[in-house]
């Protein structure tokens, strides 16, 4: 999902041909050259399925928006820059430890979700975090948690969700160690 800035939404990842581009694995220099690359021009967001562009912003952070002068009929999820920042903070945090890969906006095949971050074990369990900085009740705490319960199939599994509060104690029964 992105953030809305200026009234375009920057997302962490866009899709070339349909093979993903992650803005928080590429080091400054491939990011830079991006534009150069002969695919850029089919570079597209995934809600959406519009064009999209590289975009740096005043603090350095990387990410994709809609290509200028494109009308979206999509509303994208407005997100903060410090929940983008968080997503990639929690992802390079699982990359950290042994047997487990992460990825931000990992989206379901078919769109059925989109988790901020998923991980996944070399043993094949999978965990779906949400990173979750403004108010929430339980009901839409459960709501929202019910979409990974209900996509439980063969092929994509039942990630088990942890929610990420400002102050709360990461739970290790969630199986990330």
């Amino acid at each position: 999902m992105g953030v809305v800035l200026g009234g375009s939404s920057l997302q962490l990842v866009a899709y070339v041909n349909g093979e993903r581009v992650d803005a928080t694995e590429m080091a400054h220099r491939p990011w830079r050259d991006l534009v150069k690359h002969p695919r850029y021009a089919e570079l597209v967001l995934i809600e959406c399925g519009l064009r999209a562009k590289r975009v740096t912003s005043h603090m350095g952070r990387q990410y994709f928006a809609h290509y200028p002068s494109l009308e979206c009929p999509v509303v994208h999820k407005s997100e903060s820059p410090q929940h983008l920042a968080m997503k990639q903070a929690l992802k390079d945090r699982i990359n950290a430890v042994p047997g487990w890969t992460a990825e931000v906006e990992a989206a379901h095949p078919e769109r059925a979700w989109t988790a901020d971050v998923l991980a996944t074990n070399t043993d094949g369990r999978r965990l779906t975090f949400e990173v979750q900085l403004s108010q929430q009740t339980e009901e839409e705490f459960v709501r929202r948690s019910q979409r990974y319960v209900d996509d439980h199939r063969p092929g994509v599994g039942c990630p088990q969700r942890l929610r990420l509060v400002p102050g709360a104690a990461a739970d290790d029964r969630n199986g990330l160690r």
